[in-house]
């Protein structure tokens, strides 16, 4: 606790906890430390600003109380892990700020799409491009973690981060540049462990088959080294997340065939929540 001030003197800044001393005539209570309460200003003084989480200390005769601290009594709220975290109060697509393992990153969200709170994991534009090997997708470090919205993005390797509340994950791949197509499931294990129990939530278009004529099957490691991960069980690998060449000169399987024919897209991405 600081010390009082003297007459036309300053009372010294509580420390960490603290609460500063009263300010003498004609004098300035100090400021208070982190979570402190500053002191009441004296004879026409003024009284100190609050802590972090602080309060101010009353204005003496004349004075001018001093301003509350960032955030009052309750304190900075906690910090976002996801989009999802965000999604309360927030509809607007674009880049965020989270924490991931006790670091800041920025990533993109989805806040539109079947109520938001989407975190973009992977964004790949065949004209940025492909990685070669597949596996650069989801080496430690990713692809331009810095820049999610580059068109040749991923933070694949921090997918196990953004598990949900009960043990799982719900997932859904677009393809942008190729009309309103979409694969929206969840699956119970981390895609790049394994697929798990699938169980698709909605499709655009409908009937959506990977070759030859297999439905989807949920994510997971690809048996052909092309892809980092597909939705095809065997040595297929539509729904490709993650390639290292293009398919038939073309592009990124999505799909052999659904109700409105086949899509090898120019670009795909993958989202989390």
């Amino acid at each position: 606790m600081a010390g009082a001030g003297g007459m036309g003197g300053m009372a010294g800044a509580g420390g960490m906890g603290g609460m500063a001393g009263a300010g003498g005539v004609g004098g300035m209570a100090g400021a208070g430390g982190m979570g402190g309460m500053a002191g009441a200003g004296g004879m026409g003084g003024m009284a100190g600003a609050g802590g972090v989480g602080g309060m101010a200390g009353a204005g003496g005769m004349g004075g001018m109380a001093g301003a509350g601290g960032m955030g009052g009594a309750g304190g900075m709220p906690p910090v976002a892990t996801s989009c999802l975290d965000l999604n309360d109060g927030i509809n607007t697509d674009g880049e965020y700020m989270i924490e991931v393992n006790g670091n800041q990153l920025n990533v993109y969200c989805d806040m539109t799409t079947d109520g938001g709170g989407w975190t973009q994991l992977y964004d790949q534009d065949v004209a940025q491009g492909y990685e070669d090997p597949a596996t650069n997708w989801v080496a430690d470090g990713g692809v331009n973690v810095t820049q999610p919205v580059s068109r040749h993005y991923s933070i694949l390797f921090l997918t196990a981060e953004f598990e949900g509340a009960s043990p799982g994950f719900e997932f859904f791949i677009d393809w942008p540049n190729d009309g309103d197509g979409f694969m929206w499931w969840t699956q119970s294990e981390n895609p790049l462990v394994g697929r798990g129990i699938v169980n698709v939530m909605d499709e655009s278009p409908m009937g959506q088959l990977g070759g030859p004529g297999l439905p989807f099957g949920g994510v997971g490691p690809d048996n052909n080294g092309v892809s980092t991960l597909d939705g095809s069980i065997g040595v297929w690998w539509w729904w490709a997340i993650g390639t290292s060449a293009p398919y038939l000169d073309v592009g990124i399987p999505a799909y052999e065939t659904s109700d409105a024919g086949r899509l090898v897209a120019t670009r795909a991405r993958l989202f989390v929540r």
